[in-house]
């Protein structure tokens, strides 16, 4: 339409960086890192053994190459859907005998599900890459109040700008 002042504007928006709390499942959370089960957990186990590595008293998990600590008290999320299970970490450490790459998560309770080796343990961290909540692949739907300039949106839409006429 000629003369139409409107401002338009492109993006590159990553939705496989969507994740949501199971808490919260209306809620944008931040950006959602994951690791893997290295041996099963069955039903009752308070111990769980994870891809990682120990930086004492710390598990750091790599996402997008950045290094993200998980700290004892964090709260993880363990398998997805209707299988997941919000898990707390009582405390981090080796294992017996050592294997390179795996680290044993102590839980402040028994499990109350069978996750398989190789299944899915994640949460979200903030700017400063530390672990802040347990999360899960989805969609939260519309955000209302949502800014795409804003830098915790950036693994959302890494570019962003105005078109000029």
């Amino acid at each position: 339409v000629p003369g139409d002042l409107r401002a338009q504007y492109s993006a590159v928006v990553d939705r496989s960086m969507l994740a949501v709390n199971p808490a919260l499942p209306l809620a944008l959370t931040s950006k959602p890192w994951e690791t893997r089960l290295s041996a099963d957990a069955n039903i009752g186990t308070s111990t769980i053994t994870v891809e990682g590595i120990f930086t004492t008293p710390n598990l750091e998990i790599y996402s997008d190459g950045v290094p993200v600590r998980v700290a004892p008290g964090s709260v993880l999320y363990l398998g997805t859907g209707n299988t997941g299970e919000p898990v707390t970490v009582s405390n981090i450490a080796l294992g017996t005998p050592v294997v390179p790459g795996q680290v044993v998560l102590t839980l402040s309770g028994p499990i109350t599900k069978f996750h398989g080796g190789s299944g899915r343990v994640g949460g979200t961290h903030d700017l400063l890459n530390n672990h802040v909540g347990p999360a899960v692949p989805g969609n939260p739907g519309p955000q209302s109040s949502f800014d795409a300039t804003n830098p915790a949106n950036r693994h959302l839409v890494p570019y962003f700008t105005r078109l000029e006429p």
